[in-house]
């Protein structure tokens, strides 16, 4: 794993847990407020706390950004995400809480969702209840002709909430960022008109896939009576949407799942493979040692050393199977690893944090990290073993053939299927010089494997 990339995620995640030990979690009924980085989700909840609204304007570039006087939350700034942690806001005589959470596609690096989600996922679990959901969607995203971030969007919501559809009483969606010079003639019908449009565009292109899917089952949860209405962060009215707030219903169960993106997914996929080569690495050096063991054993012709060795090994591959959790896999590490020390720790480390975040976040791509690192271990320890199971085979054929080399007249027919004679005429005594021409083994190391001798000049070579 990545050095930068694996420390960078451990300090966010405790940095993290830092802050949240500070909230009395367990006393808290949330909201969440939900939505891809710069949809707004900070300033939306900063506006429904009651903080007063300032609309401000970069000298520069001439943009327009609405900021908060004494916010309740941090509100980003610029291209780049803000919020990693879920921030707790109390609201002033209400009952629940709202939850500032990281966004959908945080774009500061594959470390910082990670960590976002591990995150929320352990406020969600240290909560008393979770009251309900916010979701924010930036107008733009519904006028989008390839419904690139609503689309994601509704991944993400399916990912993280299941069959929210059927849990409609909890999630609310705000349409947040609607032009200025348009705010006017924007009304929550004209929202649901919009929607509608959507839907029945998708019907008639026939479209058929998993993202569409996703996308058809959002445009259903938002198109329910009161389900969604407009957020404008300036119109002084917070009251309106608190009270659509008040009304979610207390029904969640408190599970909630992790959504990532494409590339987070892909990079934690390489780690995972990474992991794999590393563990299998882990126990080359176990192998070689294993494999000179029998070989001497072999070589000895020790029969119940090699059914004792044959026993440990199928007790290793036994103990290998057993292993569940990443914890298991570890402690297995542990004791039969002899490579560098160093570098074993850091592989038990990494092992140990994916298989902390397969707990932490349900349908995360690394939930099967002890399934893969075990996996490798076996296929490499099987795979020597049948290996091993060979040699021995072809060690017992090997002492079968020295006995039957033994007898002279098996010996002069193995003598004539491995070697030819051709026949020379020496010039200085009429007679011939016998040269002998190795086939298959050379008759030199033939004779020499059962103590023959060969006299007189006898060449050999390889024809």
């Amino acid at each position: 794993m990545d050095g930068n990339w694996y420390e960078a995620m451990i300090d966010l995640l405790e940095e993290g847990r830092n802050r949240l030990k500070q909230v009395k979690l367990k006393e808290k009924s949330l909201v969440l407020f939900l939505g891809a980085s710069g949809v707004g989700k900070s300033t939306c909840l900063n506006y429904i706390c009651g903080c007063k609204m300032i609309k401000e304007t970069d000298p520069e570039t001439g943009m327009t950004y609405i900021t908060a006087e004494d916010p309740v939350t941090e509100i980003g700034e610029g291209i780049y995400s803000q919020t990693f942690c879920p921030d707790i806001c109390d609201v002033n005589e209400e009952t629940f809480s709202l939850c500032d959470c990281p966004g959908f596609f945080d774009n500061r690096g594959t470390e910082y969702m990670l960590a976002g989600a591990v995150l929320l996922r352990e406020t969600v679990n240290a909560a008393g209840n979770v009251k309900g959901f916010v979701v924010i969607l930036d107008y733009f995203s519904l006028l989008d002709s390839r419904h690139v971030l609503l689309g994601q969007t509704a991944r993400n919501l399916r990912e993280m909430l299941g069959n929210y559809w059927q849990k409609q009483g909890n999630i609310l969606f705000l349409i947040n960022k609607i032009p200025e010079n348009l705010a006017a003639d924007i009304t929550d019908e004209k929202i649901r008109m919009m929607l509608l449009k959507l839907k029945e565009e998708l019907g008639e292109n026939g479209y058929d896939s998993e993202a569409i899917g996703s996308l058809q089952y959002l445009l259903e949860a938002m198109l329910k009576e009161g389900a969604v209405t407009i957020c404008d962060p300036l119109d002084k009215r917070p009251e309106r949407l608190l009270e659509k707030i008040r009304v979610l219903t207390e029904t969640w169960e408190k599970e909630i799942g992790i959504g990532l993106s494409d590339q987070c997914r892909i990079e934690i996929q390489a780690v995972m493979n990474t992991i794999r080569e590393q563990a299998e690495q882990q126990i080359l050096a176990f192998k070689k040692t294993m494999t000179k063991q029998m070989r001497e054993i072999l070589r000895t012709a020790a029969e119940e050393e090699m059914e004792r060795f044959q026993k440990n090994w199928m007790t290793l591959l036994r103990q290998i199977a057993s292993c569940k959790e990443s914890e298991d896999i570890t402690e297995f590490l542990k004791s039969v690893s002899f490579g560098d020390i160093g570098r074993k720790q850091q592989i038990l480390s990494e092992i140990k944090v994916l298989g902390e975040l397969g707990v932490y976040c349900s349908g995360f791509p690394a939930d099967d990290i002890s399934v893969n690192v075990r996996t490798a271990m076996e296929s490499a320890l099987q795979t020597e073993l049948d290996e091993l199971e060979k040699l021995q085979t072809q060690y017992e054929e090997q002492k079968k053939e020295e006995v039957r080399l033994q007898n002279p007249p098996y010996r002069q027919q193995r003598l004539m299927e491995n070697c030819h004679i051709e026949a020379e005429k020496d010039g200085k005594n009429d007679g011939y010089t016998g040269k002998v021409y190795e086939t298959q083994v050379c008759i030199h190391h033939f004779f020499q494997s059962v103590n023959g001798k060969i006299s007189g000049n006898c060449h050999h070579k390889k024809r």
